[in-house]
């Protein structure tokens, strides 16, 4: 299994952010041959952040992100 993680906790040279709002981190597993099982979460420092996330609209993008990682790893 391999995970990646990010963050927008930081800014440029790693300065803390001051507002940061989410963690994240993806998780992929063999599945079979020629399969790969993706697990995608996020993680808030409170419901508040959750909500303004939700209210950005970024759900949609993990669908779309995923989308373009599954057509990038067909090229590979």
């Amino acid at each position: 299994m391999r995970k990646i993680v990010s963050a927008n906790a930081f800014r440029a040279r790693w300065a803390a952010c001051e507002r940061a709002y989410i963690g994240a981190g993806t998780l992929f597993a063999q599945a079979g041959q020629d399969r790969t099982h993706c697990i995608w979460r996020a993680r808030h420092r409170s419901s508040e952040a959750m909500k303004e996330h939700e209210a950005a609209r970024f759900h949609n993008g993990w669908s779309e992100a995923a989308a373009q990682l599954e057509a990038l790893a067909k090229t590979l």
